[in-house]
């Protein structure tokens, strides 16, 4: 796998700079724990994606992060193998509702914060 293509390549999309920036770090991240590689590439196998996506929830990485380095293997696929075997759909699916689902609980732990300090400044005894 040459990062330096996958970053060429990822350059000549459409995708944001901080797309083009985060990416690389994503995939080197990956290649740390994976060792599939046939020809020089690396080669994203569905196990390889979900015990890699594992890692990084139980590692406390937030859902929407795991969904920044879910999508650049999908580029990474799409722009150095020329498609491949992984479906990232489903990870994508699971990763959304896994967000949504955090974001919820953000919102309500800020909320309940707000109803606490509330309560605690009201009361007197």
């Amino acid at each position: 796998m040459s990062l330096e293509v996958f970053c060429y390549r990822l350059g000549k999309t459409q995708l944001t700079a901080a797309d083009n920036k985060s990416m690389p770090k994503w995939l080197e991240k990956y290649t740390s724990t994976s060792a599939n590689l046939a020809d020089g590439n690396l080669v994203p196998t569905r196990k390889s994606v979900f015990d890699f996506l594992v890692k990084l929830k139980s590692s406390g990485t937030p859902a929407w992060q795991g969904l920044q380095a879910a999508g650049t293997l999908e580029w990474y696929q799409k722009l150095i193998l020329d498609g491949g075997s992984v479906d990232f759909s489903e990870f994508i699916k699971g990763l959304l509702l896994l967000a949504a689902k955090e974001q919820q609980t953000n919102q309500s732990e800020k909320a309940g914060l707000g109803l606490k300090n509330t309560i605690g400044a009201t009361r007197r005894w």
